[in-house]
């Protein structure tokens, strides 16, 4: 069984798109062997959804091990995916999730019966989380495993993309905090911290990412800063 056969949910939940001129020229080295993997083609997920999978498939000229290599976007989604879900478990307990258990089961037998679907469920979503972090965990290792060694300056890395993400929370806080400790809450510029804010992601692509990937960062800090907030009590 290939990397390739592991890493797939199966053949035929994926289809093939021809590969962009920049993603043709990525070469990364066979773990195997150390020989060159050439990038053949995009497979992805056959199902018209935001969060579909996506990724290249790359062969060893040497040796014909094949690898399918996730996608920033593919591992970005992952993370926040299963960091959502288990905020939302975490939040369920700290608000009675448990209290309203053993309440149903002072109301009566089958009330109490009945609500033990609740935990049932919950349990059900946290394996979910794990199920996605630990795959998003996997794609990412498997992509250090098979390293790039020449690519463009147009491939788009997950660290930059991740950099880039962060970049516009740190300008937003940084010039509401200056507007707010030294111009007594400037209406423009607020409105200008904003404008500036958004110019990692309007000009990722000259960065060395893509907006999408850019973008979905940005959103996986929202959700780690505000669950981070929310936990030390700052919200």
């Amino acid at each position: 069984m290939t990397e390739k056969d592991k890493l797939k949910k199966s053949d035929w939940d994926y289809i093939e798109q021809p590969l962009q001129p920049f993603k043709r020229s990525l070469i990364r080295c066979c773990k195997n062997c150390g020989g060159k993997m050439q990038a053949k083609v995009e497979e992805v997920e056959n199902f018209p959804h935001p969060a579909r999978e996506k990724g290249i498939l790359f062969a060893c000229d040497s040796c014909k091990e094949s690898v399918w290599i996730a996608s920033n976007e593919t591992i970005i989604i992952s993370f926040a995916s299963g960091l959502l879900i288990g905020l939302g478990i975490v939040y369920m307990v700290i608000n009675g999730l448990f209290d309203f258990v053993s309440y149903s089961f002072e109301t009566g037998i089958g009330s109490g019966i009945l609500s033990l679907l609740l935990p049932a469920i919950v349990g059900l979503f946290a394996y979910g989380a794990f199920y996605v972090v630990r795959r998003g965990l996997k794609l990412l290792s498997v992509s250090h495993q098979y390293p790039i060694i020449d690519a463009p300056d147009q491939a788009k890395s997950t660290t930059i993309a991740l950099f880039l993400g962060l970049m516009p929370w740190a300008i937003v806080i940084g010039i509401g905090f200056v507007n707010f400790t030294y111009f007594d809450d400037n209406e423009v510029l607020g409105l200008l911290g904003f404008a500036i804010a958004v110019v990692p992601i309007a000009f990722a692509s000259k960065l060395g990412s893509s907006m999408r990937s850019v973008f979905l960062a940005t959103g996986m800090w929202l959700v780690i800063g505000g669950s981070g907030a929310w936990l030390f009590g700052v919200l």
